[in-house]
């Protein structure tokens, strides 16, 4: 458990969390992350298309 105190209309408060509390501005960057390995991987399925039939023409002279 994490405790942690702030000050509300000047009074000092404390409070606790039953498990680490998780920013989400952390998640926001986990999930960017995430969409730039998903497009990197987009990427790389059109890229091994394009050169399977590249040498798919090359090699019958289509």
């Amino acid at each position: 458990m994490v405790n942690n105190n702030a000050t509300y209309k000047d009074q000092d408060i404390s409070y606790t969390f039953v498990t680490d509390p998780i920013s989400r501005y952390i998640n926001a960057l986990i999930n960017m992350k995430q969409n730039h390995v998903d497009s990197l991987q987009l990427e790389l399925v059109s890229m091994n298309i394009f050169d399977t039939l590249r040498d798919f023409f090359l090699e019958f002279g289509c």
